[in-house]
């Protein structure tokens, strides 16, 4: 138990107030001497000395009351604050497989150390399989509070892929160590066949960036095993044979319905698919008219509408403009399934800088394979002021748990003075 006023507590001294009353009460009967007392009855005196038991109650009620009152003033804190760890290390698995890190862990000082994953479970050895899927990092940063610890300390690599979600408030006492593993992945993420090759997506990635190139690879080639069905491929890898699915080129028909007043976003949109083209090296089959031109769209054609008047039915995908200055990238999900939408004016700086031309890769599905695993391959980093979860003001690692009692003891103190008040009545106190 704490107070936030101890002070007050020195007014206990006034407890002698009622006690210096009670026993000024005790004083002597007074005599008076008389001729005769042969006329006065006897009786017994009614008390023999002046304080009878139920005064000593009065005065313990009274007493009581009167402490009561200054630990209301005093405003007593019970500390209900459990047993916690005075420091915990909170590790994400990936940074395990280094052998740096571990020899780092090992030379840190008597504390609690847990894996970055949910439950925050206790490290027993080194044998972590690094995860697939990075931590969702901030979504962790809010179930780290509830980890019994005076102070937390998390060392992780801060993948951009692990990142969901708005940046959370969390506790002072949680304190983030970006450290870079310094490793490097290169992987084949999926194979195209053409006409006479096999076409290899690879990817690359670090902590300072993510690349994706192709390498065309002879269907003949004693490298690659192409199975019997033509649906899966076999390839060596420095961890053994690895197999992916194979898939065919198939020609990509795009229509593209301009207004005058989109003429920038139409020729923007048509050198993207065309280098889109040139770098899968993939037939894209575009078609460009004016809106008033267009009264029916085929079937097979994914349709771009740049124009005011509302867009023709299309079964394969719909791109139109509508602008959104909070959108965070050009091209963003529409309101139904393969409806995507143009958020801003197309000029060279936001081509350049938000690169158009891997957003129309992804928004005309000519990677899926890339879209459905991409996070392992993702190993950039983030810079830790980006990163780190905002702290909570007044939230730092001495806070405490505590329970206020002046609530129960006003309680207390009107059952007393009732108390009081009846027995003093009843003795003619």
């Amino acid at each position: 138990m704490n107070f936030l006023n101890p002070l007050f507590l020195w007014a206990l001294s006034a407890l002698i107030v009622p006690l210096a009353i009670h026993l000024w009460s005790q004083r002597k009967v007074k005599t008076i001497k008389v001729g005769s007392i042969r006329y006065i009855s006897e009786q017994q005196p009614r008390r023999t000395h002046s304080l009878h038991p139920n005064e000593w109650w009065l005065l313990i009620l009274r007493m009581l009351s009167l402490g009561l009152l200054v630990l209301i003033l005093a405003e007593p804190k019970l500390d209900l604050k459990p047993s916690r760890d005075p420091l915990t290390y909170v590790i994400e698995p990936s940074l395990l497989s280094n052998a740096n890190i571990r020899t780092m862990i090992d030379s840190l000082p008597q504390a609690a150390v847990r894996l970055l994953r949910s439950g925050f479970p206790e490290i027993s050895g080194y044998e972590v399989v690094r995860d697939t899927v990075p931590p969702a990092y901030w979504q962790l940063a809010q179930q780290l509070e509830k980890l019994q610890s005076d102070s937390i300390i998390v060392f992780t690599e801060a993948l951009v892929s692990g990142i969901k979600g708005m940046r959370p408030s969390i506790k002072g006492n949680i304190h983030w160590v970006v450290i870079d593993a310094g490793t490097r992945i290169q992987s084949t993420v999926g194979a195209v066949k053409t006409a006479d090759s096999v076409r290899l997506l690879k990817a690359e990635s670090s902590s300072g960036y993510l690349a994706y190139f192709n390498e065309w690879v002879g269907v003949n080639s004693q490298n690659l095993r192409i199975s019997e069905t033509g649906d899966s491929i076999q390839f060596p890898q420095t961890s053994g044979q690895r197999t992916l699915p194979l898939t065919e080129t198939k020609p990509t028909e795009i229509l593209l319905g301009y207004h005058d007043s989109f003429l920038s976003e139409k020729d923007y949109l048509t050198a993207s698919i065309r280098a889109v083209s040139r770098f899968l090296q993939q037939e894209i089959s575009l078609q460009i008219l004016k809106d008033t031109e267009i009264e029916k769209v085929d079937p097979a054609h994914f349709l771009i509408w740049l124009s005011p008047q509302l867009p023709p039915q299309t079964n394969q995908g719909l791109l139109t403009f509508r602008r959104d200055s909070l959108a965070d990238r050009l091209l963003m999900p529409g309101t139904a399934a393969r409806h995507f939408v143009l958020t801003d004016f197309l000029n060279a700086e936001n081509v350049t800088a938000q690169h158009l031309p891997e957003q129309m890769i992804r928004i005309l599905g000519l990677h899926s394979e890339v879209e459905s695993q991409p996070k392992q391959y993702d190993l950039r980093a983030m810079d830790i002021k980006e990163f780190r979860p905002l702290a909570m003001a007044g939230m730092g690692s001495a806070r405490k748990e505590n329970t206020p009692l002046t609530g129960w003891l006003w309680l207390l103190l009107g059952i007393l003075l009732i108390t009081e008040r009846v027995l003093a009545y009843m003795r003619r106190q």
